[in-house]
């Protein structure tokens, strides 16, 4: 049930914020030591705000609580 309100709040994202997530949550890392990026890194990368960055996230993890009937 997770699995699938994942899938569709992330199927149904604009591409930049697939992209968040990506860089978040799937980037995978050559040594296990390594950190996961920075939201300051990723808004960089994707060139907004860090603070646009946790509004976008904040919407993402909203979208799959209303999916799952949370809220």
């Amino acid at each position: 049930r997770t699995v699938k309100a994942v899938e569709e709040v992330y199927n149904s994202l604009p591409n930049e914020y697939k992209r968040l997530i990506q860089l978040r949550y799937w980037t995978s890392r050559q040594y296990r030591w390594e950190q996961k990026m920075t939201w300051e890194k990723i808004a960089n990368e994707i060139h907004i705000s860090e603070r646009q960055a946790l509004r976008w996230r904040d919407e993402i993890v909203y979208a799959i609580a209303e999916k799952l009937g949370w809220r």
